[in-house]
């Protein structure tokens, strides 16, 4: 009985059905509408609409549970550890110089990792409640995504020669979603697997070159899954190894990346090759030459390297006024030093040994490579904790939440304890 049960579960759809034809027709014009006045609505600094957005939505769902893991868990502990300690780090001079500057958007960077904090809560509680994605909503975030893609390759020339960087952020923070509501298709890997294609030709032909390797490690870790995962110590060993490969990559381009400027392949039309190759080691050299003082514990976490500027006594044959790192590790040895990188490190390794128990799970598997694509995004561009595109970001801690909710049920079982539950 329970097999015939379990039969009538497994996905059986397929992607072109009449209800999806239908939900799309009826979106296409607040999708336009969303498309005329994308600047206007996605402004980065609504990442606090957003995650009240999300507080009045659950206030006003009739019922739903809550569990305390949900709150003390290790990715939580994790992440509010890197908070205390980065409120611990800034600088009272600086503190005292920039309140009589700019009083409200001082705190920024802090009040954005308060949000990515409430918003993975949030997240956990909706995925435990609701264990299948609404399908209105996925096929809106995945209209969304094309409309995105089109509008980017009608002015391609712009997004080549200006924000590529962010298009491959903007990318990257929406596939998890599309993905997530592939959940019950059937072919739902292959379907990924396109996508992701699209996505990668998308971030390559724009000129985003780390998010277009950043894609490639997302394929790669969603194919390998069932190997990765064979066994606890493979799966922790892959994390490992993937962190020691980024490092050689690091040593790698900034030993052999070294030309003088000139485009990977002159006359491309493909950005990813009309872009120099010129290494952003003599930006890397200045940093650490600021902070050789204070590079355990960094100049204070709300200090940016775009506020810092080249040393006097050091070449900068560069064409900018600052030390913009465009790499989170640089960017966060600056600020909080190497005790801070390892604590944004321990978070990473909470996240993923937290995966570990719903390893089957479709949206952990999505998650857990997520996360190998932004260790390698990492490299070269600000992301998760103190970005500029603190939003998109948000979408990403949100998901993390999903993910990590969606395997509470199997993680109660596993571990046979009880949790007390609170009916609203």
């Amino acid at each position: 009985m329970e097999n015939i049960v379990a039969s009538f579960n497994l996905p059986r759809r397929t992607i072109l059905s009449k209800t999806n034809a239908r939900n799309a027709i009826i979106l296409s014009p607040l999708l336009i509408l969303v498309a005329l006045f994308n600047r206007h609505i996605f402004v980065e600094s609504y990442l606090s609409y957003f995650s009240l957005c999300i507080f009045v939505f659950l206030i006003f769902r009739n019922h739903y549970k809550l569990k305390s893991i949900m709150f003390i868990n290790r990715i939580v502990i994790s992440i509010f550890v890197f908070l205390i300690y980065a409120l611990f780090r800034i600088d009272v001079d600086f503190f005292v110089l920039e309140m009589n500057r700019n009083p409200y958007d001082f705190f920024d960077d802090l009040s954005n990792l308060s949000a990515y904090l409430i918003l993975f809560v949030f997240g956990t509680i909706l995925s435990f409640n609701r264990k299948n994605p609404s399908e209105i909503i996925w096929l809106a975030v995945t209209l969304y995504f094309v409309m995105y893609v089109l509008r980017s390759l009608y002015s391609l020339e712009e997004m080549q020669n200006g924000s590529h960087l962010g298009a491959g952020d903007v990318t990257i923070s929406l596939l998890p979603f599309v993905f997530l509501g592939l959940k019950n298709y059937k072919y739902k890997e292959r379907y990924a697997n396109i996508i992701l294609c699209v996505g990668i030709f998308f971030v390559a032909l724009i000129g985003a070159r780390t998010a277009a390797l950043a894609l490639i490690m997302f394929m790669f870790v969603m194919n390998l899954w069932p190997y990765i995962t064979k066994n606890n110590f493979r799966y922790n060993l892959f994390l490992l190894t993937t962190m020691l490969f980024i490092l050689l990559l690091y040593i790698v381009y900034i030993v052999f990346m070294t030309h003088d400027g000139e485009a990977l392949i002159p006359g491309s039309n493909i950005g990813i090759f009309q872009k120099s190759t010129d290494t952003r080691f003599i930006i890397w050299v200045h940093l650490l030459e600021t902070i050789q003082d204070n590079i355990l514990w960094g100049v204070g976490s709300l200090q940016s390297t775009v506020q810092a500027t080249p040393v006097a006594y050091l070449d900068f044959s560069m064409h900018r006024e600052n030390l913009s790192a465009h790499s989170l590790y640089f960017e966060l040895i600056y600020r909080l030093g190497i005790v801070g990188l390892f604590l944004f490190l321990g978070v990473i390794l909470a996240i993923w040994t937290t995966f570990w128990k719903g390893r089957n799970l479709w949206e952990i598997k999505i998650a857990a490579s997520l996360t190998i694509a932004i260790l390698f995004l990492a490299s070269s561009s600000v992301v998760l904790v103190f970005s500029y595109m603190e939003l998109r970001w948000g979408f990403v801690w949100l998901f993390f939440g999903i993910a990590f909710g969606s395997s509470l049920p199997i993680t109660s079982i596993e571990s046979k304890k009880p949790f007390s539950n609170y009916g609203f």
